[in-house]
């Protein structure tokens, strides 16, 4: 649920994606 629901709101932000992704990747 976490990652499903953090795509869908970084894609909404954008910019906030590539701290998010970087964070979910991790």
């Amino acid at each position: 649920v976490g990652e499903n629901g953090t795509v869908n709101l970084t894609h909404h932000h954008g910019l906030c994606n590539d701290f998010l992704v970087a964070l979910v990747h991790e």
